[in-house]
């Protein structure tokens, strides 16, 4: 299997399996919402960002250092484990102990005992992290992806069962427990390996050293992603968190099924490759396949973000709407820099990588001790803003380590971003044109469908080269779409 193919088929299963795991998610958290005050909701929001820094120190890299490595070794992926669990049980005593009654006190009552259960979760996810680097190095997306959706099937069911029993909260609760623990036995039961009572002093340290750089690297990335929801809570209490995570909720729902996916296959695809003109080519061909799909989706919810998050979550969120808008406007900017940190730790670059990252930590930082206190809205802007205006750095820093030119990268994602804007024009004409009394799914479907429709039309007319080159890549892939896309091919 050729590289292209194998990471697009690499990328489409996990796009299935990260899609149908947030599609389960999405449905129970919009049920919970539902059926709990917000002042709780932000509280498990809350709760959820010190999880997500927490699960970087479990992993410390393990996935990454199995994946760069010539050969699977079995001596070194037994100490790898052991070393993940150990992390796992310091991370869930300082949570429990230290972290727990803290934010008890500091940010809302009953806080810290829904941090403290649910830092249970990182002794079970921690005893599979060897397994599933394993799966990746073997492109066994399509496994991996069964997994997940088994995992979060059944949680699913636990969470909307409690969350019609009046468990509340603890709904979201019990099914990032139960996703965790299913997932992990069902991975532990479909791999051939095990970990052996084995021990390496040499294979520690360099798993300890490489596994430090990395967890810099990584930990900085979760500070860029998670410190609007800490600031919101210090300045602001539950109710911000509350509005903000709901509007981010969507927002990352649409982030699993696009952009995680293309990270993930790249994680696996960029390490196997020679060198740097391969890596260009890669990165150009591959931004330019995912944003075809990836602009319009995140574009086309914008549009009807305000209608949206309503639907779903009910009328006292209305606000969040706003906050998934600026949200998802800054996702093509997003997509391209996605691919910047694989192809980087192909080079073995994670020391720029870790600069890249604390400079991105601390203007976050700054942005969110600045703008917290005007609210999650706001907020939410100023991301936006700042994600735009650090393309010129992830276009620069591509020119220099990999040699890709920027004008490159630009044109071959130009035409969806083009066709993308038109569609939003189109969508937002129809949206002021329809009657104010429409039913509310109506309302919904109708800019929908115009934005698509306009979509597809402008991207074949206006840019048929690039449609024919997604679509021979997509053939590649479902050798049965040549037979409905001839004509489009053969204007490539």
């Amino acid at each position: 299997m050729n590289f292209k193919r194998q990471f697009v088929v690499s990328a489409f299963w996990s796009s299935v399996g990260n899609g149908a795991s947030s599609l389960i998610s999405f449905i129970v958290f919009a049920l919970v919402v539902h059926l709990v005050e917000a002042d709780a909701v932000g509280v498990v929001a809350f709760a959820m960002a010190f999880i997500v820094f927490g699960r970087v120190f479990v992993e410390a890299g393990t996935s990454e250092l199995i994946l760069r490595r010539k050969d699977f070794d079995e001596r070194y992926a037994s100490v790898a484990f052991w070393l993940s669990l150990a992390n796992s049980a310091i991370v869930v005593l300082l949570f429990a102990l230290v972290l727990a009654p803290l934010i008890d006190r500091v940010f809302a009552p009953g806080s810290g005992i829904v941090l403290a259960v649910l830092s249970l979760s990182f002794l079970v996810d921690g005893s599979r992290f060897v397994h599933e680097a394993k799966f990746r190095r073997d492109f066994r997306y399509r496994a991996l992806a069964v997994r997940y959706m088994v995992g979060t099937l059944v949680s699913g069911v636990v969470g909307v069962w409690a969350a019609y029993a009046g468990y509340g909260v603890w709904a979201l609760v019990a099914q990032r427990l139960v996703a965790s623990v299913v997932t992990t036995v069902v991975t532990w039961l479909s791999s051939n390996w095990r970990p052996s009572l084995v021990w390496s002093r040499e294979y520690a340290s360099e798993q300890i050293v490489h596994g430090v750089g990395l967890l810099g690297a990584s930990t900085l990335k979760i500070i860029i992603q998670r410190v609007p929801e800490l600031a919101l809570g210090i300045a602001q209490g539950p109710l911000s968190v509350a509005i903000y995570g709901v509007g981010i909720r969507t927002y990352e729902a649409l982030y699993q099924l696009t952009a995680f996916p293309l990270l993930s296959a790249a994680m696996s695809s960029f390490a196997r490759l020679p060198d740097r003109e391969s890596l260009a080519k890669a990165y150009i061909s591959t931004t330019g396949f995912f944003s075809t799909f990836s602009f319009p989706l995140f574009f086309g919810t914008a549009v009807v973000a305000e209608q949206l998050v309503p639907l779903f979550f009910g009328q006292k969120w209305q606000t969040s709407g706003l906050v998934l808008i600026a949200l998802a406007v800054s996702a093509p900017p997003s997509i391209l820099g996605i691919l910047l940190h694989p192809l980087l730790n192909a080079l073995g670059r994670t020391s720029l990588i870790f600069k890249l990252n604390l400079g991105s930590a601390i203007i976050m930082v700054a942005a969110c001790a600045i703008f917290a206190p005007y609210g999650p809205v706001v907020i939410s802007i100023v991301l936006a803003v700042r994600i735009y205006l650090g393309l010129a750095g992830i276009l620069y820093v591509l020119k220099r380590e990999v040699g890709i030119d920027p004008r490159a990268i630009l044109l071959a994602n130009a035409p969806p971003f083009i066709s993308s804007l038109v569609m939003l024009a189109a969508a937002i004409a129809i949206r002021h044109v329809l009657p104010d009394d429409l039913p509310a799914i109506l309302a919904l479907a109708a800019p929908v469908l115009t934005g698509a429709l306009t979509y597809t039309a402008t991207m074949i007319l206006a840019f048929p080269r690039h449609s024919a080159q997604v679509v021979q890549e997509a053939s590649e892939m479902f050798p049965g779409l040549k037979r409905f896309a001839g004509p489009l091919l053969r204007t490539n």
